[in-house]
């Protein structure tokens, strides 16, 4: 069995669950980490884009969700794959989607301090490095983006 049987399979087992019931944010979310381990950037968007749709569209599920960890999650991998793809507005439209749920969530912070260096924000930049700073600061990343963030 090689990487591409594994890949077909997992997709084919996900998109049947799918098939089964079509508000399964999991095999949802599942299929959009499988899209992005394999670099299907596209398909990735689609998948964790219909899942925010899911939950924005209710039938119950928005109030499961309301306020919750698992949207900010879904915002944050929108986010890394729209970096990936350099749509860097794109991705700080959603890394702070994710960051309204979670203000001082250190992961969401450290992409968000990224793509502000990339897009060279400075003054975005030095205001989520000072959150960062606060919320973790034995970040190792700290002095690196301090350092990035001064040559701005």
């Amino acid at each position: 069995i090689n990487k591409d049987d594994d890949f077909n399979s997992a997709e084919k087992i996900l998109i049947k669950n799918i098939g089964i019931n079509s508000k399964n944010i999991k095999a949802f979310e599942e299929l959009g980490h499988l899209y992005f381990r394999e670099k299907n950037y596209e398909e990735d968007i689609q998948t964790f884009s219909h899942i925010v749709k899911l939950i924005e569209a209710g039938d119950g599920i928005k109030e499961r969700f309301k306020n919750n960890k698992k949207i900010a999650e879904i915002y944050f991998n929108l986010a890394l794959v729209n970096n990936e793809i350099k749509k860097f507005n794109e991705a700080l439209i959603n890394i702070n989607k994710a960051l309204k749920i979670e203000p001082n969530n250190p992961k969401y912070l450290d992409i968000s301090i990224e793509i502000s260096i990339i897009n060279k924000d400075k003054i975005f930049a030095i205001s989520l490095y000072d959150k960062l700073k606060e919320v973790n600061p034995e970040n190792n990343k700290l002095a690196e983006f301090k350092e990035q963030i001064d040559s701005l």
